[in-house]
């Protein structure tokens, strides 16, 4: 509850009461209070539950978590590009989504990527030179190839155990997070915090198909016209929180480096040159080849 996500949840859900004149009715259910991201995932697709603004999971198509790829877009104006509605990442996910027995609405930002740490690391811009620590990646190659290529020795560790092995040292930093989870969750373990905008975390927006195909023509409107709103207002907010949780962990100590666009756009080149071809067989060629095209 109150977590800027469930704030714009409530008005996609008021916004489409309105809209149907009360035909469809949207109930939010916050903290994991129906299960996990990847249960809800899998009871959407199942039906029993209706819809869910959810990551995605690989279970059913690594292509669910090519959003999340390292340096899609190193700035906002790219970000807002490659995501929006109709882009081919959009038309992408809602082509796996289909195949799913889902209806993909839209993305929406939740955070900007940034690395905390318990130690300062070394040679940060220095591609694939030792940066001297120990950091936990998420238990997925999308997490953790990127970073080995970085230069970083990589460990995985359950995202519930993370604050223990930074307090303990069993990891000397971690990836996956931005400024707001960082600061919230982590603030006062972590020393150093890089915001270098390597990924950008999202949430899509998805129906059970069954259900979608029940709505009419002008309610199926409501619901994208809806979704698009929402992508363009969380990326304002994106943008607010970013800048507040940077300036709240300068102000409790941490010590914060932003990288400047020329250094985002150096490391983005590194990225795209060297990591991305590690996942064109997981994506398939044709896929990959259009990711590329699309640039």
């Amino acid at each position: 509850e109150g977590h800027p996500v469930v704030d714009r949840m409530q008005v996609f859900a008021d916004t489409v009461a309105e809209k149907t004149n009360g035909a469809i009715n949207i109930k939010i259910y916050p903290s994991d209070s129906l299960g996990d991201s990847t249960a809800c995932f899998e009871e959407v697709m199942k039906g029993t539950i209706d819809m869910t603004f959810n990551a995605g999971t690989s279970t059913y198509s690594e292509l669910f978590l090519l959003p999340l790829l390292q340096y899609l877009a190193s700035n906002y104006e790219e970000a807002e590009q490659m995501y929006a509605p109709e882009s081919w990442m959009h038309n992408l996910i809602a082509g796996v989504a289909e195949e799913n027995n889902l209806e993909f609405l839209g993305f929406d930002f939740v955070g900007v990527g940034g690395l905390g740490f318990t130690k300062e690391p070394e040679n940060y811009m220095n591609w694939g030179e030792d940066k001297g620590v120990l950091l936990r990646c998420a238990p997925m190659e999308i997490s953790s190839r990127w970073a080995q290529d970085m230069g970083f020795r990589t460990t995985n560790i359950n995202y519930s155990d993370l604050y223990t092995s930074l307090q303990t040292g069993v990891c000397d930093g971690w990836s996956g997070g931005q400024p707001t989870v960082n600061y919230l969750s982590f603030g006062d373990v972590i020393k150093y915090y890089v915001q270098d905008d390597d990924f950008f975390e999202l949430n899509g927006i998805y129906v059970n198909q069954d259900l979608w195909n029940t709505f009419s023509a002008e309610q199926q409107e409501v619901f994208l016209t809806a979704a698009k709103d929402l992508y363009y207002q969380s990326l304002d907010d994106l943008k607010e929180d970013t800048d507040y949780y940077l300036n709240k962990m300068e102000e409790s100590g941490i010590k914060v480096t932003r990288l400047t666009d020329e250094q985002k756009a150096e490391l983005a080149q590194k990225t795209r040159e060297v990591t991305w071809p590690h996942f064109e067989e997981t994506m398939g060629k044709e896929t990959f080849d259009a990711m590329i095209e699309a640039y």
